[in-house]
């Protein structure tokens, strides 16, 4: 969620909350350490630290809901950065939840030793006390990444690039894919994989992609040779995927689909036509994330999104179990599924008419340190 225009600077409101619930926690665990020493205050001081647990961790509640909106409001994030960002959210989780439990059971002890006029024993207040510092460096863990986002990375401060960094220069590798080596596939020192197809390469279909096991390979052909890119005639559903399996991964396709009615996507830890993770968009102005498990498919997410009429990245991010379909860097869903095995990646269309394939990118996604 961006802020008004004027309002403030700030690119979205998660700066401006963040602080709080972290000086409002660090203080009720204080609070709490005062009460175990200073026996004759313990009566203003376990009501201060009830109230400073309620509203710190109401303000994490706010600083969780405007993370994930300032993160679904970036636009052009570099891959290696997503399992960073995923990783931040899910330590601000724990922290929320360990904090909400925390204020409520607070409450209820404090009410407790109200209604029957006796004062916590001191092993409840250890047990606090201890929860409470749990919490504290769930706090210093979270905030932590969350710094990093910003001083190291400039996630919100500086476009963050999908080029390619120095390192991830073409390596020579013999020809992987038969003996036509206008497929123009490209292996990447950093395990990332780049194809850039041209309307000549015919021989891309069982070669660089394929259908899966259980998919149907004669609803796509290659198409007329002609405009920019590998032009693919669908008459209806169609997964075609690379030959190499990835774990947390990013896929990125430059497409056309102005000649195309349908759903247009990108498929990624496919197992089989059967078993797979999908991002579509349709011509009808709808986008989703799906995950096909033994031919059903739950929607993880869904929003308002065309397929633009002109060249457009389509892309899909997945680290751990978050997931984030893109359209020209934009996240337009989010959602979320239990991390599963390393599978493939590749292309899903389900319609009829012409889509064109201008290049297909594939980074790995390298897990930082939890």
């Amino acid at each position: 969620m961006n802020a008004p225009l004027g309002l403030t600077a700030l690119p979205n409101l998660h700066p401006a909350v963040v602080h709080f619930p972290i000086a409002l926690l660090v203080t009720a665990a204080m609070f709490d350490l005062l009460a175990l020493a200073v026996r004759r205050q313990r009566w203003w001081l376990d009501r201060t630290a009830v109230l400073l647990y309620f509203a710190g961790a109401a303000g994490a509640g706010a600083t969780y809901l405007t993370g994930r909106q300032a993160e679904d409001s970036l636009i052009n994030v570099a891959p290696s950065v997503q399992p960073l960002i995923a990783q931040h959210a899910d330590w601000a989780l724990r922290t929320l939840l360990l904090f909400a439990l925390l204020a409520l059971a607070r409450i209820f002890l404090l009410w407790y030793s109200s209604r029957h006029q006796r004062p916590l024993a001191t092993p409840v207040r250890l047990v606090a006390l201890a929860l409470g510092a749990v919490g504290v460096w769930l706090l210093v863990e979270t905030a932590d990444r969350g710094g990093a986002l910003v001083y190291r990375h400039g996630v919100a401060v500086v476009s963050a690039r999908l080029e390619a960094a120095p390192d991830s220069m073409p390596v020579e590798r013999p020809p992987t894919v038969g003996a036509d080596t206008t497929t123009r596939l490209r292996h990447l020192a950093d395990g990332s994989l780049e194809w850039t197809p041209e309307p000549s390469d015919s021989a891309a279909l069982g070669t660089i992609l394929h259908a899966p096991e259980g998919g149907t390979p004669h609803t796509v052909r290659v198409a007329r040779a002609e405009g920019k890119g590998l032009g693919l005639e669908v008459a209806g559903l169609g997964v075609l995927v690379l030959d190499e399996a990835f774990d947390d991964v990013q896929v990125e396709a430059e497409l056309d689909a102005r000649g195309f009615a349908g759903e247009v996507g990108l498929v990624h830890h496919a197992q089989d036509a059967s078993n797979a993770c999908l991002l579509v968009v349709s011509s009808e102005g709808r986008a989703g994330l799906r995950v096909r498990s033994q031919g059903v498919e739950t929607e993880l997410d869904a929003a308002p999104a065309a397929l633009p009429g002109h060249v457009f990245t389509l892309a899909v991010s997945s680290a751990g179990g978050h997931q984030k379909g893109m359209i020209e860097g934009k996240t337009v869903v989010h959602g979320h599924r239990e991390p599963g095995s390393p599978g493939r990646v590749g292309v899903v269309v389900n319609g009829r008419g012409t889509v064109r394939i201008l290049a297909l990118r594939v980074v790995p996604l390298a897990r930082g340190q939890e």
